[in-house]
C-alpha cells in the first residue's frame, strides 16, 4: 500500500493505493466507463447508441478488472482518496493489467518481450480533476510489483489523441515502445515495381518464410528496444508460419504474400489478417471493432529501398478490399525506435493512433551487420 498527499486546493486528504476488492468493483467500473466515453469522443467513436448503453458499458468495464480478484497473472491497483477511513473514500484512479511470462516454445515469444506486464487502454483511468499524483502513485506501486515479479518491463497503452494523458505518462519517465497505426482500407494501396513477383505464399515456401521471420525477430532483438529475445526457436517460428501458409484456412481470415526474385529466391514476406474485437470488450468502444491487420513484414537486405515493401503492402491491402465484406480500416504495429518503420509506414498512409509507453531503458543499438535484414514491421 502507498500513501501520498494530494497537492490540490481541497481540504487535506490522503491518497492510498490498494488491490482491487469486490466492494470496489462498482466504483472502479464507473471510473473506467467515464474514461471510455471520453476516449471514444477523442477517437470519433461517440455516435453509436450501442456504445452509450450504460448497462453494456458497465458490464464490459467489470470484465476488464474482475479477473484480477482471483487470477495471479492479473493485477488491479485502485487509488482511493477521502477525508475518512476505508469505506468513506472515493475511487480516483485504477491501473490494471496482465503479467506475461513466455518461453521459446510459446508463439508470443516470437513478437513479445519474454517477461512483461501490460496495462491496456481499457485498464487504466484517473478521475477528472485529480492531481497527477494519482497516476504517479499508481505507477510507483505497479513498478514495485513488476520488479518483485522479475519482469523486464511494464507497459501502458495511451491514445495518441489524448494529449494530456500522454504528457502525464511521459513525465513519469516512460518512452514510446510500439505504435498501433491505421489507415483507410478503401484507399488504393501503393504500387510497387513490376519485378519482383508478388504472389500468395504456399506451403512449399515455409523454410524461406521462416528464414525471413527469424531475421526480422533477431534484428529487433539486437537493434531496437522492443525487448524481443534473440534466442528464437526455429520450430516455434515454423509452427506460427504454417498457419499463414495453410491452403485450407478460410479465405477471409488471413493470408501471406511473398516477393519472389527473378531467380525464384524469396526476398520478402507480409502477412495480413482480418480481426474482430468482440462487442463485449471495452476497447471496442474506442478502436475499430473489425479491421484488417498487417503482421510480419520483412524484406531481405539486398532488396531494401527498391519498392518491395510497398508492393507487398499494396497486395495485402488489395486482398482486404477484395473480401466479400471489406474492412474499413487496416492497422499494424511497429517498433518506434526501428528507424525505418515510422517513415515507411507513414509514407503509405498509416498514422499512429495508440502508443505503448514503457519503463524499459532505451536501447543503444549497435550498427547492424551488412547482411542483416531490416523489417518495416
Amino acid at each position: 500500500m502507498s500513501r501520498t498527499r494530494l497537492a490540490t486546493g481541497a481540504p487535506p486528504a490522503t491518497l492510498r493505493v490498494t488491490d482491487l476488492t469486490a466492494d470496489l468493483l462498482d466504483g472502479v467500473a464507473g471510473l473506467l466507463v467515464a474514461a471510455t466515453v471520453h476516449r471514444a469522443a477523442l477517437a470519433g467513436r461517440a455516435t453509436d447508441p450501442a456504445d452509450r448503453s450504460a448497462t453494456a458499458l458497465r458490464a464490459a468495464a467489470r470484465a476488464v478488472v474482475e479477473p484480477a480478484l482471483d487470477d495471479a497473472d492479473r493485477f488491479c491497483l485502485v487509488a482511493l482518496c477521502g477525508p475518512g477511513g476505508p469505506g468513506g473514500e472515493d475511487v480516483v484512479g485504477v491501473l490494471t493489467g496482465l503479467v506475461t511470462r513466455l518461453t521459446p516454445e510459446d508463439a508470443g515469444y516470437t513478437y513479445l518481450p519474454p517477461r512483461h506486464a501490460l496495462a491496456p487502454l481499457s485498464g487504466w483511468a484517473v478521475r477528472d480533476g485529480s492531481d497527477p499524483a494519482v497516476l504517479a502513485t499508481l505507477w510507483e506501486v505497479a513498478r514495485s510489483r513488476s520488479a518483485a515479479l522479475g519482469l523486464d518491463r511494464l507497459t501502458v497503452q495511451v491514445l495518441d489523441a489524448d494529449w494530456p494523458a500522454m504528457g502525464h505518462w511521459r513525465t513519469l519517465g516512460l518512452r514510446p515502445d510500439t505504435a498501433l497505426a491505421c489507415r483507410s482500407t478503401a484507399v488504393p494501396g501503393p504500387v510497387g515495381p513490376s519485378s519482383p513477383t508478388i504472389r500468395p505464399a504456399v506451403p512449399a515456401d515455409l523454410e524461406s518464410v521462416v528464414d525471413l521471420a527469424l531475421e526480422e525477430q533477431i534484428y529487433h532483438a539486437r537493434h531496437t528496444g522492443s525487448g524481443m529475445a534473440a534466442d528464437q526457436s526455429r520450430d516455434t517460428v515454423a509452427a506460427v508460419s504454417e498457419a499463414w501458409l495453410d491452403p485450407d484456412a478460410p479465405e477471409e481470415t488471413e493470408r501471406a504474400f511473398v516477393a519472389e526474385a527473378p531467380d525464384g529466391t524469396l526476398i520478402g514476406v507480409t502477412t495480413v489478417h482480418t480481426l474482430r474485437v468482440p462487442d463485449t470488450v471495452l476497447s471496442a468502444r474506442v478502436l475499430p471493432r473489425r479491421h484488417g491487420y498487417i503482421g510480419l513484414t520483412c524484406v531481405s537486405a539486398p532488396w531494401r529501398g527498391r519498392g518491395v515493401g510497398r508492393a507487398l503492402t499494396g497486395r495485402a491491402l488489395d486482398w482486404l478490399r477484395a473480401l466479400p465484406d471489406p474492412t474499413a480500416f487496416t492497422g499494424l504495429h511497429y517498433v518506434t525506435d526501428n528507424v525505418t518503420s515510422a517513415p515507411f509506414w507513414s509514407g503509405l498512409g498509416f498514422a499512429s493512433v495508440l502508443t505503448h509507453l514503457t519503463d524499459a531503458a532505451p536501447h543503444h543499438p549497435h550498427p547492424p551487420q551488412p547482411s542483416a535484414r531490416r523489417t518495416t514491421r
